[in-house]
């Protein structure tokens, strides 16, 4: 909690209108032990201090039509894209499993929040 009050937590904190998500979502993935910020889904610490890293520290909404948001990586998050919390784990295991040789399974993800996809022509 210290950690919201210090200067480089600062620009996290006041970047948009989220300010109290945001600091929500920084107490939440504080690590008091090793004192650093981890991410949501895996676990591991972020790299909070260098915006070039595809490790840096950035929000994400767990379900894309929510207002919640937790820390991860950016890398994470550019795959994550429209995946909410219980699609992504999915879309990643069928993409393992194709990696590995097996069929790709189209019907693992229902693909419920995909926006920018194209809709059907008619």
């Amino acid at each position: 909690m210290v950690a919201l009050l210090r200067p480089r937590c600062r620009r996290f904190i006041f970047q948009g209108r989220d300010i109290v998500e945001h600091r929500a979502a920084m107490k939440d993935g504080w690590d008091q032990k090793i004192r650093r910020f981890l991410d949501k889904y895996t676990g591991r610490p972020l790299n909070h201090w260098n915006p070039e890293s595809p490790n840096f520290m950035v929000f994400d909404h767990p379900d894309p039509d929510g207002d919640r948001l937790v820390l991860t990586f950016a890398w994470l998050n550019m795959m994550k894209s429209d995946f909410d919390g219980e699609e992504f784990p999915l879309a990643m295991d069928a993409l393992d499993r194709r990696f590995k040789g097996e069929p790709f399974d189209k019907d693992a993800v229902k693909f419920s929040h995909w926006y920018r996809a194209p809709g059907p022509t008619q």
